[in-house]
């Protein structure tokens, strides 16, 4: 009985977890990153970083505009980075595939079925140059001055 007295541990935290996301962050980063689907909403529609920063400033965030441009550009690239991270499958689904016999995911990539040489680029390359190249091994001595 004195089990049930006591409170679930994950409403507690879910409780504080509520109370702290009504809390104001404390970086200016963190409110911006808060803000972020507004702020990218207004500049999608075509509004100036300086016309975000004049509202974002109005409601008590004090940012000059190269610092939200800064903030702006990491964020987008966060979120770049986030994007590719989760358009590329997964261990774990590529498991589950096989598991259930279909094929795994194949690679995009056409140079793997190629070769499995590691210095295929760098013959190929070689074979294209366009420099002077003198190896004095495939040199005929005879011809030399």
């Amino acid at each position: 009985m004195a089990q049930n007295s006591r409170r679930d541990p994950t409403t507690t935290a879910r409780a504080r977890l509520a109370a702290l996301r009504e809390k104001k962050p404390p970086t200016k980063a963190a409110q911006i990153r808060a803000l972020w689907p507004d702020i990218k909403a207004a500049l999608d529609n075509g509004h100036t970083l300086q016309s975000v920063r004049e509202c974002l400033e109005a409601d008590g965030i004090n940012v000059d505009t190269r610092s939200l441009a800064v903030y702006v550009s990491r964020i987008r690239r966060a979120s770049a980075a986030n994007s590719d991270v989760r358009s590329l499958p997964s261990a774990n689904a590529e498991r589950f595939e096989r598991e259930r016999g279909k094929p795994a995911i194949e690679p995009a990539t056409s140079t793997a079925k190629q070769s499995a040489d590691p210095l295929a680029n760098v013959r190929e390359r070689q074979r294209k140059r366009s420099a002077f190249d003198y190896r004095p091994e495939l040199a005929d001595p005879k011809q030399l001055i």
